[in-house]
């Protein structure tokens, strides 16, 4: 028989005690062998006029995991309202009591703005908020910001107006503007001839 069985607020795979009372043994309740619970479930054997109880402890302190990925074209910071974040690159780890309440607060960097965030309980502006009560992934993205560069020619000569990142090309007095949206932080030659 198969049965589907539902477990939540557990990270598998874990080892479930089991105990076992049955009429092989009406006097006492057995101490089983543990059995093994994984991601796709698990297999066990049950007597006829049995009743088997398994046992599997609730997340202790300080393994809850939770994963922090920045990503994006921009840049920016991430901490948390509580534990420790350990950062390699974009990649922050922590880990948390079960059911820990975690505010997680982005700050943009230079140029950049947060965009979104993703794997929240619940999102209100820069801060998003992570119940651990099972295993959390959380993206926050950030993107660098772009600014309108407009150039403008004017008098009674001519020529032309080229810039180096190759938005700006303009001949005038055929045309007298030019612009270009540029990534914070971009260098830009203007050249007129």
């Amino acid at each position: 028989i198969n049965s589907a069985v539902s477990i939540v607020g557990l990270t598998l795979p874990l080892s479930a005690a089991v105990y076992q009372y049955s009429s092989a043994n009406p006097s006492a309740i057995q101490r089983l062998a543990d059995q093994q619970v994984s991601t796709s479930g698990f297999s066990a054997v049950f007597p006829g006029n049995s009743i088997t109880l398994f046992v599997m402890e609730t997340e202790g302190a300080d393994n809850v995991p939770l994963s922090i990925t920045k990503t994006g074209t921009g840049s920016g910071n991430v901490s948390a309202s509580a534990g420790t974040i350990t950062w390699s690159g974009n990649v922050g780890i922590g880990s948390y009591s079960y059911n820990t309440s975690v505010v997680l607060t982005a700050a943009a960097g230079p140029g950049s703005t947060l965009s979104g965030w993703t794997g929240c309980n619940a999102i209100a502006g820069n801060q998003c908020s992570v119940i651990m009560d099972s295993s959390k992934d959380v993206t926050a993205t950030f993107t660098l910001n772009q600014y309108a560069l407009t150039t403008k020619a004017s008098g009674i000569g001519s020529g032309t107006v080229t810039s180096s990142t190759g938005g700006i090309n303009f001949a005038y007095p055929a045309a007298n503007t030019g612009s270009s949206l540029l990534n914070y932080g971009t260098a830009v030659t203007l050249t007129a001839v």
